[in-house]
């Protein structure tokens, strides 16, 4: 890993909410689209989760440096969102079945972010 990137991770796993540094993920919970749950659950309900990125200065251009920066962190503050979101409802893991991520800008600081909201299914597992 280069310096450049291995510096950036670090920086942003400081800036993560501090849920990140208390409960770390025992297990996988979160399954993204076409990555199959366990077969053993039962739907509870589905729900939506919005979460944002990191801001960053300047504009952030469709699939240029700045968004694949700012999804990578968006991604991960969702994943974190959605242990919280589980823990909260009572279940047991999530598949994520819809995605819309768009980006904003604060024209008078200069920042943009990327905001996603995510339409996911909660599952209990069978005892």
């Amino acid at each position: 890993m280069n310096t450049a990137r291995s510096d950036w991770l670090c920086s942003a796993a400081r800036r993560l909410p501090p849920v990140s540094r208390l409960r770390p993920t025992v297990g996988k919970v979160v399954y993204w689209h076409e990555e199959l749950p366990p077969t053993n659950g039962e739907m509870m309900h589905e729900h939506t989760v919005e979460a944002t990125s990191d801001r960053v200065s300047g504009s952030i251009e469709r699939h240029g440096e700045l968004w694949h920066r700012c999804y990578e962190t968006l991604m991960e503050h969702t994943r974190l969102r959605l242990e919280q979101e589980i823990k909260r409802l009572g279940g047991d893991y999530v598949h994520v079945v819809d995605e819309h991520v768009d980006s904003r800008r604060d024209e008078a600081n200069g920042e943009s972010w990327l905001h996603g909201r995510f339409s996911y299914v909660l599952y209990r597992q069978l005892k």
